[in-house]
Formats: structure tokens, sequence, C-alpha cells
């Protein structure tokens, strides 16, 4: 099976790069499966040895046909691979490949109110299959694109990199990530860390923490505080916490696929007013065997549902029943 991943280096976004490209690269890696990249400035990154050809705008799925013999296409979120600096018109990019079946992981679907994917070009360019990372837009998408075959494809996280740091030494505060964007589209992080910080409970950051960085700060704090936004999306952080042997802490949400994700024996929650959050971060500090029997249902669920290799095998096996 030979799959082409259509994807775009930008700066901005270049740090999701764990449940994108990352994820493209152990795809790679699974029995009789081989993938390259296209897209924008990818030539210049970490996954070079992937790239099929440099990014041309000139170029079309028709050319990149000629080189690599490709089964299926997955563009691997609309907005990261037509949105570009050099702006470039795609709108020829699919032509004369019908034959081709054509697959979108999508996770930015609730910027839907800016026409972000419109009946029209799903239909000309014959897209057969949306893959959304967020259960909310699954549902939302089957309500307004209902003509689109579309399933919820949560994210995964590598086991490799986020895991426990035995060397690192886990510091008894809740950890609360208040950066940029995030103070307006995650709100409640923000008001659960204003409350924690009363009870000297919490440690803020207030910058992008991104790499390296963002690793060891996930395997320094024993609890993270998460929330599902004003989106209601399940975003990649819930199974990065997870596996980095730290403590989810996230809003009580009955819309955002939590409940079908985790165990609830693997989690903590609070409720959105924040007016149990003192009393659920008391407990993860203070009752180790609490704290422990969390943790280990929560590595545990990662290892058995969430790794990317288990991801990468579903995508697999669902492109094998679209050819």
């Amino acid at each position: 099976m030979k799959i082409l991943w259509l994807y775009a280096s930008m700066p901005e976004y270049d740090h999701n790069h764990w449940y994108h490209l990352d994820f493209a690269r152990i795809i790679n890696q699974q029995k009789d499966t081989q993938l390259a990249i296209y897209g924008y400035n990818l030539e210049k990154t970490q996954w070079s040895d992937l790239v099929l050809t440099p990014f041309d705008t000139q170029i079309t799925a028709k050319d990149l046909q000629k080189i690599f013999k490709y089964d299926i296409i997955i563009m691997d979120n609309r907005y990261r691979f037509l949105r570009n600096p050099n702006k470039w018109d795609s709108i020829n990019f699919f032509n004369n490949i019908n034959n081709i079946p054509k697959i979108m992981i999508e996770g930015d679907f609730h910027l839907h109110k800016n026409e972000y994917l419109r009946q029209a070009w799903l239909k000309n360019n014959e897209i057969n299959l949306i893959l959304h990372r967020h259960c909310s837009n699954f549902l939302l998408g089957n309500k307004i694109l209902p003509q689109i075959e579309q399933m919820w494809f949560p994210c995964s996280v590598d086991t490799n990199i986020f895991k426990s740091n035995p060397l690192v030494k886990r510091e008894k505060l809740i950890c609360s990530l208040l950066y940029g964007f995030a103070r307006k589209i995650y709100p409640e992080r923000n008001l659960m860390a204003n409350k924690l910080k009363l009870e000297n409970l919490v440690k803020t950051y207030e910058c992008y923490l991104k790499n390296k960085n963002y690793i060891q700060c996930l395997q320094t704090y024993i609890s993270h505080i998460n929330g599902s936004s004003i989106y209601n999306i399940n975003n990649a952080k819930m199974f990065e916490i997870m596996a980095s042997g730290s403590i989810l802490l996230t809003d009580e949400n009955q819309n955002c696929g939590l409940q079908q994700l985790f165990p609830e024996n693997s989690y903590c929650t609070y409720k959105k007013d924040g007016s149990d959050i003192i009393i659920q971060a008391k407990k993860i500090i203070n009752d180790i065997d609490y704290r422990n029997y969390l943790i280990d249902n929560g590595l545990k669920c990662i290892n058995q549902k969430h790794t990317h290799s288990i991801r990468a095998n579903e995508l697999i096996n669902i492109i094998k029943d679209i050819l």
C-alpha cells in the first residue's frame, strides 16, 4: 500500500508535529506500507527523508503520481496543507485523479462558521472520507455535511516520546499552561489556575512550551489541567498528559468524547464553575494511593488503545476497506 500524505511546514504550527508528521512516520513503519509526504517547506524539516519532492506551486497530484504510484491520498488537515505563505492556487491540484480515493484527517472543523470546509469544495475534489480528530466535530460534520462519509478518528500518542522520566522529580503541584490563545479557547484552565493559586496548589506557564520543554513539563508535575475548550474538543494534550505519567485533570463534559476514550478511573474531573477544583487538587496531591491508581489506569488505557502504532493500524484498516 502506497500513501501520499499532504501537509505543509509552517513555524507557527510545527510544534504540533507529534500527531501530524510523527504519526505519518509511524504509519510508514507498518508492514507492507510505504508513505511519502508532500507539501510546503517539508524538505527543510526532520521529516525530509519522507519527502517525495520539493513543493512547487505548479505541481499537481497527477504529476506526483508519475514519480510515486500511490494508492490513496491523505490530506492531514485542510488548513495545514492548503494554506501556506505562497498562497498558491490549489484549485487544480486534484484534477484528473478521480480514481484515487482521498481522505482528510481533520482537526479544525469547529471553524465551520468561517466556511472552513464547503460542500462544493469537497464534492469537486471528490473527498471520500473525513476522519475527525474530535468527537464534537464528527457530530457537527454529520449534521452540516451529511453527503460526505465521516468517522471519529481520535488523536493518539507516541509513547517513545511521551512517557515517565525517572530522572525528573515530580513536583506535588497541579500545572496549567495559559499561553496566548489558550486563555480564550480554554477559559477553564485560567479559571481553575486562579482558584488554585489562592491555595498555592498550582504552577502556571504563560509562555508557549514547545518540544523538549513541553515534554519535560508533562513529566515534572503530578497533574495537569486540561479542558474541553469552547469547542468541546478532545485534544491531543489529554493523551500526552496520561502517557507522561501525569494525571489528566479536566472538566466534566458529556459532549467531548472523554467517557468514550478513557475509563472513568483513569482521570479526574472538575466542575465547569470550579466549585470543587480545590478539593480535587488536594486529593491528587495528598492521596498517593489515589494518585497512583489514576496514573496506572491512565497508562494502561493509553498503551492498549491510543498509541500511534495502534491508531496507524486502525487507519490502514480503514484504507483497506476503501480500496
